[in-house]
């Protein structure tokens, strides 16, 4: 499930309008290349939101190899532009990098405990990581208890 910054869930319709797509699968290679203004990933300047509709329709796995590949097949039959498909060649450190900075890691261990969120602890270990820009939107995803 993918939620919201309200902590809504997500429908298709609304990973759709928001990532071009409606498979969640595919959400961190779109981040990789529409970038997120809130989590301060870079995008690839210009590159055409339809194109990268196509991109997404034509690929089976979500995987960033798969998406330069179904993009030059895509290029080479016409089916996106070939400034859609240059953008993504140029730009392959950058989306690279983003991709890595967007996926989810599944290869984590962790455990889940349910508690009550202390804002000063969690203001200072926010702090302490160099992350103090997030410490504003805490309020939202603690849903105001910060």
């Amino acid at each position: 499930m993918i939620l919201g910054n309200k902590l809504e869930p997500l429908d298709e319709g609304r990973i759709f309008l928001n990532f071009y797509t409606s498979k969640s699968s595919f959400v961190s290679i779109a981040k990789s290349i529409i970038g997120d203004d809130g989590d301060n990933l870079p995008k690839v300047l210009r590159f055409p939101r339809k194109d990268l509709t196509s991109i997404f329709a034509a690929m089976e796995y979500p995987t960033i190899e798969s998406m330069f590949e179904t993009a030059k097949v895509l290029s080479e039959n016409k089916k996106i532009t070939p400034r859609a498909y240059q953008l993504l060649v140029d730009n392959v450190h950058q989306i690279r990098k983003t991709y890595a900075l967007a996926s989810l890691r599944e290869d984590v261990a962790f455990t889940q405990e349910n508690c009550v969120p202390n804002e000063l602890l969690v203001s200072s270990e926010l702090n302490r990581l160099g992350c103090a820009t997030l410490i504003p939107r805490l309020g939202t995803f603690f849903r105001g208890s910060l």
